[in-house]
């Protein structure tokens, strides 16, 4: 996948996430507000067989002043149960940790921390269709905190990842978590709060994005 491509996609679901974030927040005097009606069940079971599937992508940054070279993984969605699990290399974190200055003994910790494992529960708000019977679906979800024990060199350590569910990123732009599928391509921002790595919490207050095709 080009950076291009990669750059252009991010900065769609950014904007969604400004505009979604926006509508709720608007003060009683804003006639600019989007609305949406409330899905039928029906609808909302349709959202969420479309998108079951598993899917191979990549993992990125949104913030450019942190650019670096996307990760391939993986993510898997459950119509039955609307859970939304995508596998996140931690090396797309790195820059971040490095970027707060956490020490090289603890990045070494790190490097050896397992993938995250982030588990979303979706909820389908709105589905739009485009052509020839073909609908874009979009999606909030709910973020579940992420921990794990892991060893390194026979010693245990343990690392706990916080999810918001929205953040202001130091440009004033906001972001929140939403997620779309259409023809096969499913997209998501990933928003991280905090990481705490034996005891010490990193704020990491950033966002990066899942972009992935069904298998």
């Amino acid at each position: 996948m080009t950076t291009n491509k990669l750059n252009a996609l991010a900065m769609i679901l950014g904007l969604a996430s400004i505009i979604s974030l926006s509508s709720c927040l608007g003060d009683d005097n804003d006639n600019n507000q989007q609305t949406y009606r409330e899905l039928t069940q029906l609808e909302k079971q349709i959202a969420l067989s479309n998108a079951e599937g598993e899917y191979e992508g990549y993992f990125y940054f949104i913030n450019t002043e942190l650019k670096m070279d996307s990760l391939e993984t993986v993510a898997t969605i459950s119509s039955i149960d609307s859970v939304m699990t995508v596998t996140i290399p931690t090396a797309g974190l790195r820059p971040r940790l490095q970027f707060l200055g956490i020490s090289e003994d603890k990045l070494a910790i790190f490097d050896k921390s397992p993938s995250i494992k982030l588990k979303g529960v979706l909820h389908p708000y709105y589905n739009q269709y485009m052509n020839a019977g073909d609908y874009t679906f979009s999606y909030t979800y709910v973020n579940k905190t992420v921990d794990e024990t892991f060893t390194v060199d026979d010693a245990d350590h343990t690392i706990e990842y916080k999810f918001p569910d929205y953040i202001r990123l130091d440009n004033y732009s906001y972001y929140n978590c939403l997620a779309e599928y259409y023809n096969k391509y499913f997209r998501c921002n990933i928003l991280f709060d905090t990481i705490t790595l034996d005891g010490m919490t990193y704020t990491i207050n950033t966002c990066m994005n899942f972009e992935g095709k069904k298998k």
